[in-house]
C-alpha cells in the first residue's frame, strides 16, 4: 500500500511538471491552456483552472464544445455548480463522462430531478459503449468513472464521492 501511495504521489509530480512544460511552450495555444486548466483542477488546483479556462476561452472565442465538457468539470471541482450546469447541459449528450459530473454538480446543488436524469443519461451512454460479454451494470460504470479520474485526492475526492452518492449514481 505504501509504494502505491508514493508512486501515485510521483506520478503527479510528473503530470504536474508536464503540464507546466505544454503550458510554457505553448502559452498562447488556446487547446494547450485548457487541457492544462483541467489538469491543474484535477490536481487540487481549481482556482488556477478556472482561470486558465477563462484564458483558453478568451483566446479561441469560437472554442468547440470539448471546452465547455472541460470547464464544465473545473466548475464542478471547484464547487461552483450552477456554473458546472450551465456549461456543461447543452453538450452533455456529446461527451462519455460528462453527465456523470453534471450529476454529482446537480446532486450537490441539491438539484435531484437533474442529478437523476443525468445519472440516466450516464448509464446509458456507458452501456452503449461498453465493451465485454456482459452489459455494464451501474456499479461497472462508476467504477470506470472513478478509475479515468483518478487523480483526484482530497477535498475534490471527498467531494465527487459524496455526489455521486448523493446522484444516486454510488
Amino acid at each position: 500500500r505504501i509504494r502505491c501511495v508514493e508512486r501515485a504521489r510521483r506520478q503527479r509530480r510528473r503530470v504536474a511538471r508536464h503540464m507546466q512544460i505544454a503550458h510554457e511552450l505553448n502559452p498562447h495555444s488556446a487547446d494547450v491552456l485548457m487541457h492544462v486548466a483541467l489538469v491543474r483542477a484535477n490536481l487540487g488546483e481549481t482556482k488556477a483552472g478556472i482561470s486558465l479556462a477563462s484564458e483558453a476561452v478568451n483566446l479561441n472565442p469560437l472554442y468547440p464544445d470539448w471546452y465547455l465538457y472541460m470547464q464544465s468539470t473545473i466548475y464542478m471541482l471547484a464547487g461552483d455548480y450552477d456554473q458546472a450546469l450551465s456549461s456543461g447541459l447543452g453538450v452533455a449528450q456529446q461527451f462519455l463522462e460528462l453527465p456523470a459530473w453534471l450529476a454529482v454538480a446537480a446532486a450537490m446543488k441539491g438539484d435531484q430531478d437533474t442529478a437523476s436524469r443525468m445519472g440516466a443519461l450516464f448509464q446509458t451512454r456507458i452501456q452503449k459503449a461498453w465493451k465485454g460479454e456482459h452489459p455494464a451494470t451501474k456499479r461497472d460504470a462508476v467504477e470506470w468513472f472513478i478509475s479515468v479520474n483518478r487523480w483526484l485526492e482530497g477535498r475534490e475526492r471527498e467531494l465527487t464521492m459524496n455526489g455521486l452518492t448523493k446522484s444516486g449514481l454510488l
